[in-house]
């Protein structure tokens, strides 16, 4: 076998370990998006007292992110503009501090809305709120990641090729 031949299956099988690894990173990443989800459970014990419950799965519902309890007091939306659309995160005033509930899509509107009515009207007593993260909205992770690696590929590709051809002169 030749020194030429011998170097291009290296950097074949160093693309190969790079597609296996990135693939498994993709996948595990999906999984863990995917399996996000957020439940919020409150009861408007007296006039302007609302005491809720949070809890948040991740990893298929493995791992569990609960607070017990807390008086909500508010929220607050960050908006973060992209090409696209708008990214907007909704968070919980408590008394235990501000709390991440769930982030949402691409233009898609946030519970903020039914967490006033629930705070300010009194014929209101009660919210449960459940969400889950939808991979699809977010295009960066679904469709430029793979692009970017096959890129990202194809120029290792071409520096392993035209290495192994300056090797041969």
């Amino acid at each position: 076998m030749s020194k030429s031949s011998s170097k291009l299956s290296g950097c074949a099988g160093l693309i190969g370990i790079l597609v296996i690894l990135y693939w498994g990173y993709i996948f595990i990443s999906y999984v863990c998006l995917i399996s996000r989800s957020a439940n919020i459970n409150c009861q408007k014990i007296r006039q302007e007292y609302v005491s809720c419950q949070l809890t948040r799965r991740y990893l298929l519902g493995l791992w569990n992110d609960t607070i017990p309890e807390f008086q909500l007091l508010g929220n607050d939306v960050e908006i973060v503009e992209n090409e696209g659309g708008e990214f907007r995160t909704l968070y919980l005033k408590t008394d235990k501090g501000r709390i991440k509930f769930h982030q949402y899509g691409l233009n898609e509107s946030t519970d903020a809305p039914e967490i006033d009515v629930l705070l300010h009207d009194s014929s209101k007593s009660s919210l449960e709120i459940s969400r889950a993260w939808n991979p699809l909205y977010d295009p960066l992770c679904i469709i430029l990641s793979p692009l970017l690696f096959f890129v990202f590929l194809n120029v290792m590709y071409s520096v392993c090729k035209s290495s192994v051809e300056y090797l041969v002169r």
